[in-house]
């Protein structure tokens, strides 16, 4: 199961722009908004814009958190 996704933007503004049709579209809500990032949310998942400098250690770019559950057969 998907977690939570977080990815790292340049300009949170246009990004939240660009990005919130579709995430509404797919039954994401806004959740949790900051300056520094905003978060939609389905369920138990949820999608972070984080605003970073362009020198930040996370850079621009995507982070994601996952659990898989593994069933064995037999136990």
């Amino acid at each position: 199961m998907l977690h939570h996704i977080e990815i790292y933007v340049s300009d949170l503004a246009k990004s939240t722009e660009f990005w919130n049709w579709f995430l509404t579209e797919l039954g994401y809500a806004p959740y949790q908004k900051r300056e520094s990032g905003i978060r939609w949310k389905y369920g138990h998942t949820y999608i972070v814009f984080v605003q970073v400098k362009e020198r930040h250690r996370c850079r621009v770019g995507l982070e994601s958190g996952f659990s898989c559950q593994i069933e064995r057969a037999g136990g």
